[in-house]
């Protein structure tokens, strides 16, 4: 009978291990839901023109993560492109099989820069990495 070295041994414990960590999801971080990001659809340019225009619309993907398990999506709003407390304008929950928000135009400035952010929540608390993109408005 053949002996296996301990290398040997230590190496197909890991690739089971692997194997079984895979099937259950299993995440760097130890969590096994994951929450994909969401994907922006508009505005994606870098230019907004919002000239003769009532409301800035923002929209985005339903395809990104389980629709049954979502909460809510949480959009943000912020002037400039950092996306800290003090630069927030605007945050809203928006409900999870809504795709899209409209925003007063009169919100924004021409000639200034805004980032917007989305992320989903899920029950039981999972959040996603947040999406954002920054664009400059003219009027």
């Amino acid at each position: 009978m053949k002996k296996f070295g301990p290398a040997v041994l230590v190496t197909g414990l890991l690739i089971a291990f692997c194997a079984f960590a895979q099937s259950f999801e299993v995440r760097v971080g130890g969590t096994r839901d994951y929450a994909p990001e969401p994907r922006l659809l508009s505005p994606i340019a870098e230019t907004v023109d919002l000239t003769g225009k009532s409301v800035l619309e923002f929209k985005w993907s339903p395809h990104e993560g389980s629709r049954f398990e979502r909460k809510y999506y949480d959009f943000r709003l912020y002037r400039g492109f950092n996306m800290i407390q003090s630069t927030l304008m605007y945050k809203q929950k928006v409900y999870a099989g809504t795709y899209g928000i409209d925003v007063p135009s009169d919100m924004f400035e021409s000639g200034s820069v805004y980032t917007w952010s989305l992320r989903q929540v899920y029950r039981g608390g999972n959040k996603s990495w947040r999406s954002f993109h920054s664009f400059r408005v003219v009027k």
